[in-house]
């Protein structure tokens, strides 16, 4: 059944995953519309839980059972999706630029920007990156915006400045996979829907907790292996959606 589902305020296209993959597209009068097959209704059931569990309020509900996806979702190809795999990870130092956007501000012009930044300070200090760049999700509110950080992991702890920030990521179990292909349409999103819902099947518990502010995670990232920066080949980019699972008791 295709559903078109209405509610007010601009949700995050990222977080596409938390809604079974149901298309976001941002409307007028700030609201965003959400349109899409679900297989049945447990899982339109659990699109409208999780929207009154984050406080969204339901403009419109309606259903076709003929409606056909449009096309430019039927000729966006899939990216390739590895296998998701869990690992533990030693905690790991970095440097970041903290900031919060609205659901339109993430956009590549700022991921960009601020990776640049950070990169440029690093250098400046003779100090080269351990690993990729990455974007660490700290607090997600899908109706009004995130608080995230832009950064760069390193060997040792370093001092940083008011802007760029010293911090570490926590050791644990992670469950990761990797998205290989181009950044186009929703690559990003169908990669972090898969993992998410990859944790429903198997019953991972994440490092999050809900509070004022929206889902706080102790570890959600996105990390650029391998981009525009060094492979010329969009086919061939490589970007890794990693989440630490809960301690167990």
């Amino acid at each position: 059944m295709h559903y078109r589902i209405r509610v007010q305020g601009h949700l995050a296209l990222i977080f596409q995953d938390r809604f079974g993959g149901l298309h976001i597209e941002h409307q007028e009068a700030g609201t965003t519309l959400l349109s899409g097959f679900l297989p049945d209704q447990a899982a339109l059931h659990g699109v409208l839980l999780q929207m009154i569990r984050l406080g969204l309020v339901l403009l419109e509900l309606s259903a076709n059972e003929h409606a056909q996806d449009s096309d430019s979702e039927k000729s966006e190809e899939s990216p390739m999706i590895t296998e998701p795999k869990v690992e533990q990870r030693s905690e790991q130092h970095y440097v970041a630029i903290r900031t919060q956007v609205t659901p339109r501000g993430l956009g590549k012009s700022l991921v960009s920007r601020l990776f640049s930044e950070v990169r440029v300070w690093l250098e400046k200090q003779g100090i080269t990156p351990t690993d990729a760049p990455f974007i660490r999700y700290l607090v997600i509110d899908m109706s009004t915006e995130f608080d995230l950080e832009l950064g760069w992991p390193v060997a040792s702890p370093l001092s940083g400045t008011e802007r760029i920030r010293a911090g570490i990521l926590p050791a644990g179990r992670y469950a990761s996979l990797v998205s290989i292909g181009p950044y186009k349409g929703k690559a990003l999103m169908k990669a972090n829907g898969a993992l998410i819902d990859w944790g429903v099947e198997h019953g991972v518990v994440w490092d999050s907790q809900q509070t004022e502010r929206g889902e706080a995670f102790g570890a959600r990232l996105e990390s650029y292996i391998k981009g525009p920066e060094n492979e010329p080949d969009p086919d061939k980019w490589k970007t890794e959606v990693a989440i630490r699972m809960a301690d167990q008791s």
